[in-house]
């Protein structure tokens, strides 16, 4: 490397000054990154305890838990559960941390709710207890609450624009929660000690995740959308330099110690280079699909109930914005999987399922990144493709649309009458829903539109354009 200063000659740099710019570029970042990781994670301590059970009784917040039915009066069957033997001792330490903090407290009462009693493996091999209550009768009968989530693309787009990036957890979200004392009797349930209510969120409550995010939204609306997002008990921190996102984090751990809510250690990423979250894999390269569920698509056994497409499409729909041209299978699988006539599964049906597989096998390694909206940004590109049956489109930026980089896919299905209309309005009806799905992203900037349609050439010449 060579620096002309007053001469016709490259002069090399020389001096203490090279150490410490190189020690500026490389050593900070990589060498003390882990020892500033470890600064955080020590002031981060207090908000990790080992079992939130332990600690006192969360106070009331300006949002609670309500349990909101529709008949007050309604009787539930009672049928409690037995607890397996070899759990006996992990639940009866379980209730007595929940006795003691006051999150549980015996009571007596009627339509006592059952609780399940499930194992489940820990990443050291032992066994641990969850608990869980049928509330399948009461949420039916439950009020159901708004679930105010942030859109999902919105989120994975934002963070992916930034180069600093951490993710906290909330641990045990239910236990943190308080439940309104006037719904407090509404919680009673069963167990082997006898019957008891909570003063704390449920799990099996079909309302809780609404609360959860509510919660969240009052108490970090100051700082949504600005450097970080909630979704659930995913909370997500992104920055544009070292400084700042060491005082963001700061900024959430203080909300989080006031409101005495607590986090998962073993989840905590401070200036991770890699974010799973939300079905998709963040790095410094842009957005993809997590492998694991592009996996568990490819693996995917042929379905053989209503419910199994259902639950088939209900995966494909993470991984849909990332595929190009997957919502025409999935439409002929989602019209087999709705109705109440018999389930039908023929060639049509398995060459949809084989194609979306195949789609989504193809996307696995696109990396999709957020749109640049500088200055000197380079131009955005709305590509679109439209059939007899539905359309798809990319939306891309770089200087030459054919190398340009992917910023989003849609593809969806025309209904009955839009099949019927002329070539040419197929054409406009393509780039008619793709500038309405991608409006967010394009409203206040120029870009250009390209289509492989000729008929639209002849558009402003046709005499008559409904023939």
């Amino acid at each position: 490397m060579g620096v002309l200063i007053g001469s016709a000659k490259l002069l090399p740099l020389e001096g203490d000054y090279v150490i410490e710019i190189n020690s500026l570029a490389t050593d900070v970042f990589e060498n003390q990154l882990k020892e500033l990781q470890a600064i955080l994670r020590q002031e981060a301590k207090t908000l990790c305890p080992e079992s939130v059970a332990s600690t006192p009784l969360p106070p009331f917040q300006t949002i609670n838990h309500i349990i909101p039915l529709k008949d007050e009066n309604k009787v539930y069957k009672f049928q409690p559960l037995r607890c397996p033997e070899k759990l006996r001792p992990l639940f009866k330490q379980k209730a007595c941390e929940y006795l003691d903090s006051g999150r549980w407290e015996l009571a007596t009462g009627s339509n006592a709710i059952p609780m399940l009693f499930l194992p489940k493996k820990k990443l050291d091999g032992e066994i641990a207890l969850r608990t869980v209550l049928n509330k399948c009768e009461q949420n039916d009968n439950t009020i159901k609450l708004a679930l105010l989530l942030p859109f999902q693309d919105e989120i994975l787009l934002k963070i992916s624009a930034y180069p600093y990036k951490s993710v906290l957890n909330g641990k045990d979200a239910y236990k943190q929660i308080r439940v309104e004392e006037k719904d407090v009797p509404k919680t009673l349930f069963h167990t082997p000690l006898g019957t008891m209510v909570s003063q704390v969120m449920q799990q099996g409550d079909c309302n809780t995740g609404a609360t959860y995010q509510q919660l969240m939204n009052h108490l970090f609306s100051a700082h949504i959308g600005v450097f970080m997002y909630v979704y659930l008990d995913n909370i997500i921190i992104f920055s544009n330099t070292i400084k700042e996102h060491v005082s963001h984090i700061r900024a959430i751990l203080n909300i989080l110690e006031q409101e005495k809510f607590y986090l998962s250690p073993k989840k905590m990423q401070f200036f991770t280079k890699e974010i799973n979250l939300l079905g998709h894999v963040i790095n410094k390269k842009g957005i993809k699909m997590d492998p694991h569920k592009v996996h568990s698509i490819k693996k995917w056994k042929t379905p053989t109930t209503k419910e199994q497409v259902a639950s088939y499409i209900g995966a494909l729909g993470y991984l849909a914005p990332n595929c190009k041209g997957i919502r025409q299978p999935m439409a002929i699988l989602s019209k087999c999987a709705s109705g109440t006539g018999q389930f039908c599964w023929e060639g049509t049906q398995e060459q949809a399922f084989k194609e979306t597989k195949q789609i989504v096998v193809k996307h696995r390694d696109t990396h999709w990144v957020a749109l640049d909206y500088t200055t000197n940004a380079a131009p955005v590109h709305l590509i679109t493709d439209a059939s007899l049956t539905g359309t798809s489109g990319v939306l891309t930026q770089g200087k030459v649309w054919k190398e340009s980089s992917v910023i989003a896919f849609w593809s969806g299905k025309f209904d009955l009458a839009q099949q019927n209309y002329p070539v040419h309005d197929c054409g406009a009806l393509a780039t008619m829903l793709l500038l309405k799905k991608f409006e967010p992203i394009l409203q206040g900037i120029h870009f250009e539109i390209l289509t492989d349609h000729c008929a639209l050439e002849h558009l402003t010449t046709q005499k008559n354009l409904n023939q």
